[in-house]
């Protein structure tokens, strides 16, 4: 089967990567073309063959306009000069690449965040009516989209995020020569770990509040944090403001971050929202006990073996792969950070329940694997395609 990725460039963000990951996954069975409009910065490997359309966003107003009808052109170009069967688009809800035809290419568009969902539902409703099909990296996802508009029922499908569990233990096992990681990891008897981009939908600065609470109740604990964004600097000045500033370590970006995390005791997800977090299956495929909100959509689903969004509503929760706390609009804020700050106590604190959630999420990291989602893929490509013809 031929097949075409689009994604606007391979620079960093987790739907670049789950869209670099799904191209390499499926590329080891099928003629994969991996299509960017702006191929200037790659981050992440991408599988097949490689089409820069050299097309990256524009500042002035015609600009955009003029960038906006030659990538529409060059994207149909493409799809009929590849003899594309597939043309699987991961773009922006915003792009307006979303709404063109494809006469002969089975089109599918993705949903990968659920607050952007929730926010503009319509806009992904308008790109469907113009596709053939919908994959959203949740089941929860999907069953929301369907909720709302019914009759795309048998358009719109589900498949979680590809973890390659193999390459991220090794890269694990590289040696870490960053000085000061390492004598702050020397210096704390037990670290906990968040990853990712500093914005709104992380809740860093509420993992910081919780962490607070959590220093007056144990002694020599320390949090990192991996990864770079303006937001930074607001944890920065809370945890200063709260006196914990020494026992917390901010990594910034890491092309590796899994040979930082491999040396911490047990991964934190404080997110508002979520599509699939890629970072807590990570964590998982490390042996890491994780712990996490029960923020929309995709930790449910993955810490349980029959998913339940209505878990922990008051309180932290023990959950089949690992501890579940409150969303914040559940409980309110400040109960929902408390209860953060409890499941991380109640979890260092105990040895055996450590190594136990450390052995489950080894194991459970092994359902994200590549070959998992592409058989998943290959079904909705195959019937979207016979139903086209």
């Amino acid at each position: 089967m031929k097949i075409c990725i689009l994604k606007e460039s391979l620079c960093i963000g987790g739907t670049e990567r789950s869209a670099a990951n799904i191209s390499v996954a499926l590329s080891k069975k099928h003629d994969v073309t991996t299509i960017l409009f702006d191929g200037s910065e790659i981050v992440y490997p991408y599988g097949g063959k490689l089409i820069d359309m050299k097309l990256p966003p524009q500042k002035s107003k015609l600009q955009k306009i003029i960038t906006i009808y030659k990538r529409r052109f060059r994207l149909i170009q493409i799809a009929k000069k590849e003899k594309s069967d597939v043309v699987f688009f991961f773009t922006w809800r915003k792009n307006p690449i979303n709404t063109v035809k494809l006469k002969k290419s089975v089109k599918i568009i993705s949903i990968r965040d659920f607050g952007a969902l929730k926010q503009k539902p319509e806009l992904y409703k308008k790109s469907l009516d113009l596709s053939d099909g919908v994959i959203c990296n949740s089941q929860y996802i999907r069953d929301y989209y369907v909720s709302l508009y019914p009759e795309d029922a048998d358009k719109a499908f589900a498949v979680h995020n590809i973890i390659d569990v193999e390459k991220i233990i090794a890269q694990s096992q590289e040696e870490v020569d960053n000085e000061g990681f390492i004598n702050f990891r020397n210096s704390h008897k037990k670290l906990i770990v968040a990853v990712g981009r500093f914005c709104k939908e992380k809740a860093f600065e509420n993992l910081v509040l919780a962490f607070k609470e959590c220093k007056d109740k144990t002694d020599n604990i320390g949090l990192v944090f991996i990864g770079d964004g303006e937001p930074k600097e607001n944890c920065i000045r809370i945890a200063k403001e709260a006196g914990i500033e020494a026992d917390i370590y901010f990594a910034g970006y890491q092309k590796n971050p899994y040979k930082y995390m491999s040396k911490c005791d047990a991964f934190v997800l404080s997110s508002r929202s979520e599509g699939f977090p890629n970072v807590l299956a990570e964590a998982m495929a490390l042996s890491l006990p994780v712990i996490s909100t029960n923020c929309l959509t995709g930790p449910a689903e993955i810490l349980m073996k029959n998913c339940d969004y209505d878990i922990a509503k008051d309180t932290f929760e023990e959950c089949d792969y690992g501890i579940i706390t409150p969303r914040y609009d559940s409980c309110g804020e400040e109960k929902a950070i408390s209860q953060l700050a409890n499941a991380i106590v109640h979890l260092l604190g105990d040895e055996e329940l450590m190594k136990k959630y450390g052995r489950l999420a080894g194991e459970r990291a092994a359902d994200f694997s590549a070959e998992a989602a592409v058989e998943k893929f290959e079904k909705i490509f195959s019937a979207l395609k016979d139903r086209k013809s």
